[in-house]
């Protein structure tokens, strides 16, 4: 089946200002880089290709401030958004227990009262996996023509200093927010039946006297995320769905960064691979990831409902969509009835640590084919390695932690797997891509992964990044979740910068790009995670 066009991108809206910090500002912190190699000024600029970043300023609340120039900029009845999804990690604060979505409230009570919302953690492809949710809600009959939905994404790791404790890693982030206005172009009506199997795991933590003692072989059971785990195998029949996604009710900093759905998934694995476990098949990069792509390909991400949703099934609550549907129950169907995944598992995690489990398997729906606007996307986690970037909390201590090597095996890596499945599926190669638009971590990870994306095509990489790839890492950093968001908006508004960095000339043919035809967003991060979709002019 197809259709001309299902859900395309209409608008971007951003938070101006910030500080602009130089690397002049981390020159006496002692800092260097792998080698021993002092991280001067001109070593960062040479080493990650960061020479500015902004750092939000403090007391504003960035993304609720772009979602309002959105809604001033636009001229329609705001009344069509049905959907917005905050995409975040660290939020406004760091002590934040969130939902962020609750300081868009007013607005959406004013403006859009009927809009289901809700927050997404999924790391930095928080913008393409909300984009696939979206989707997929279109794709289910959720979202109907002539529907908007937002996609309101910020990041304000540099102003929260969260990166202070992790060497070299805190020179790579910048902040940044901007809410996208999508629309819904088609009325589609899915076939298929949907069934549902539903479980309760124990909490451990309800009976602390009955947890097992040092001695037993099964005091693993003791961890409330590993009895999760569980009951996702004992649903599953032994197996690992399609996808994982879990209500984080937890409120806990260090409970979002990786997504709990990440840790359930690398839970399951152990579980359900016990002797590649035991071996250590999970610990060494190059078993694990060629174990996760062969034997688990699933996704698995947080969302946060708001808390008067009533619970995974129940939105009594105002701003929570459908009076039958919560948001946790809403995009897992979605995925279903889209024809994307066959089987689904949701977790509700309440704030207790009680939980709520349920598996979604789909039959006879079948996927379409828009030929414009978004055409296609595909999610992956390999939970295995999510310890890569983390969020801590240690007393009155909040930090992150990076492994900066495994950081960048993975995000090179997994580029050649998720991106030529996605594309080939499309029957397109990367030569075929007019824009790339990348997650700008660093300039160094960004060269790396063209060069094994082209490899064998003939294209060389360096023209590929010259001509096809508007770049901005070089005055803003890494803002993890808006960059997909920054680069379109910047593009189009013609005000990237041209610059050479390290030998390679950016941002040269921004005009060209704007006429763009076949695009392909891309977007790498915690989880570990990517995320990517196609979007046809």
């Amino acid at each position: 089946m197809k259709a001309d066009a299902v859900i395309k991108i209409k608008a971007h809206a951003q938070c101006p200002g910030g500080k602009v910090v130089d690397n002049h500002a981390f020159s006496k912190l002692g800092l260097k880089f792998k080698g021993g190699v002092e991280a001067t000024p001109p070593a960062i600029e040479q080493r990650i290709g960061v020479k500015t970043r902004y750092a939000a300023d403090h007391g504003v609340l960035a993304g609720a401030y772009s979602f309002e120039k959105l809604l001033e900029s636009q001229d329609f009845d705001p009344g069509r958004i049905k959907v917005v999804i905050v995409a975040t990690n660290g939020g406004d604060a760091i002590d934040d227990p969130g939902p962020f979505s609750r300081h868009i409230s007013k607005l959406i009570n004013q403006h859009c009262p009927d809009a289901m919302v809700f927050d997404l953690y999924a790391g930095c492809p928080g913008f393409n996996v909300s984009a696939e949710i979206l989707f997929a809600m279109s794709l289910s009959g959720r979202l109907n023509k002539g529907d908007m939905s937002v996609i309101v994404g910020y990041e304000n790791l540099l102003r929260s200093d969260i990166f202070k404790n992790s060497g070299t890693a805190m020179l790579i982030f910048g902040d940044d927010a901007l809410s996208t206005l999508l629309e819904t172009y088609s009325n589609i009506k899915p076939e298929g039946q949907i069934s549902t199997a539903f479980a309760r795991p124990a909490n451990p933590d309800d009976n602390p006297d009955d947890k097992p003692e040092d001695k037993s072989e099964d005091k693993s059971d003791s961890d409330y995320l590993t009895a999760i785990s569980r009951t996702i195998i004992d649903l599953c029949d032994g197996s690992m769905p399609d996808g994982i996604i879990v209500d984080n009710q937890l409120g806990d900093i260090a409970i979002r960064l990786p997504a709990v759905g990440a840790r359930l998934q690398a839970k399951a694995a152990d579980l359900l691979y016990p002797e590649e476990a035991k071996a250590g098949v999970f610990k060494k990069f190059n078993k694990a990831i060629e174990f996760f792509d062969q034997n688990l390909k699933s996704f698995a991400f947080d969302i946060m409902s708001p808390s008067d949703s009533g619970g995974p099934g129940d939105n009594s609550g105002s701003n929570s969509g459908s009076k039958s549907e919560s948001p946790l129950e809403a995009v897992a169907k979605s995925y279903i009835e889209s024809g994307k995944c066959s089987r689904i598992v949701t977790v509700f995690l309440d704030r207790d640590k009680s939980s709520e489990v349920t598996l979604y398997t789909g039959k006879g729906f079948r996927a379409i084919k828009p030929e414009s606007g978004i055409i296609d996307s595909r999610s992956v986690t390999h939970g295995c390695f999510g310890e890569y970037i983390e969020f801590f909390q240690d007393n009155n201590d909040i930090g992150a932690t990076m492994n900066g090597k495994g950081v960048f095996l993975y995000a090179a890596r997994s580029a050649e797997v998720n991106i030529k499945k996605l594309l080939s599926r499309n029957s397109l190669n990367i030569t075929d891509i007019d824009l790339l638009i990348e997650h700008q971590a660093n300039f160094a990870l960004i060269r790396k992964t063209i060069e094994l994306l082209v490899a064998g095509t003939g294209e060389n990489s360096e023209n590929f990044i010259s001509r096809r790839m508007p770049v901005n890492i070089h005055y803003r950093g890494n803002c993890s979740v808006p960059v997909m968001q920054r680069l379109h908006h910047d593009l189009m508004a013609g005000t990237l910068l041209k610059d050479d960095i390290q030998g390679i000339t950016v941002n040269g043919n921004t005009e060209e790009l704007k006429n763009a035809k076949t695009i392909l967003f891309d977007s790498v991060g915690a989880g570990m995670s990517r995320s990517s979709f196609l979007y046809k002019e």
